[in-house]
């Protein structure tokens, strides 16, 4: 991931994952990604011929595009803007 308003990937991508018991019949569990979209996505996106949302993603020169494989090859966005990336 780039820090916000950066181009370049600085920060790793790990998903975040917890779980506790709620005392009901289920568990609270939590599994969500740090980024935007899944890179899973942007390839499918490409497959298909589809453009990706704008504001996902960024090129290999750090432009926004809407080309899957573009922003595939570049870097996602993290989720959160600004604050997603602090």
């Amino acid at each position: 991931l780039p820090p916000h308003g950066g181009a370049k990937a600085l920060l790793g991508a790990s998903p975040f994952a917890a779980g506790a018991p709620s005392g009901a019949s289920h568990p609270l569990v939590l599994d969500m990604s740090t980024t935007v979209i899944a890179r899973g996505k942007l390839r499918l996106a490409s497959q298909r011929g589809e453009p990706i949302p704008p504001g996902v993603g960024l090129d290999r020169e750090g432009r926004p595009t809407r080309d899957g494989m573009e922003a595939f090859h570049g870097v996602t966005l993290p989720f959160g803007g600004a604050k997603g990336a602090a």
